[in-house]
């Protein structure tokens, strides 16, 4: 997956020319228990900018509530894209583009492909999972 950073599709923001230019926006975050709210941190400081130097106008404790709050105006946030798929797609949110960003990360799924003891449902279920991954994600 990739995460981008997201706004509300009404929101007029100033040109972002480089990544430091984030530390400007209103940003709203996830709290540090998420993975998502880490590779950002981590990303942020390879880039020479630290948490604590970002405008962080709230941090949050979900997704859904970060999604809310981009959708009320009150700031940008840095979201995985399969978090924020329909509302790109609905156009509630757009992308900021930031020249050069680039975050991606991978995601992994770990089964056992021939266990006969799992039963039919469990083997639907993955089946199921495996096919939709390959569909909507890769």
């Amino acid at each position: 997956d990739r995460i981008y950073l997201i706004a509300n599709s009404t929101t007029q923001l100033p040109e972002i020319k480089d990544i430091q230019d984030i530390m400007k926006l209103p940003l709203l975050m996830l709290n540090n228990s998420f993975s998502s709210y880490r590779l950002v941190r981590d990303y942020l400081r390879q880039e020479g900018i630290e948490p604590e130097m970002l405008n962080v106008s709230s941090t949050l404790n979900s997704t859904e509530a970060i999604k809310s709050a981009v959708s009320a105006g009150y700031g940008v946030a840095f979201l995985p894209y399969m978090a924020v798929k329909k509302e790109l797609y609905t156009k509630e949110f757009k992308i900021v583009e930031i020249p050069d960003f680039d975050l991606n990360y991978e995601i992994y799924s770990i089964y056992s492909e021939n266990r006969e003891d799992r039963g039919n449902t469990i083997n639907e279920i993955i089946h199921y999972m495996v096919t939709t991954v390959n569909k909507n994600i890769c």
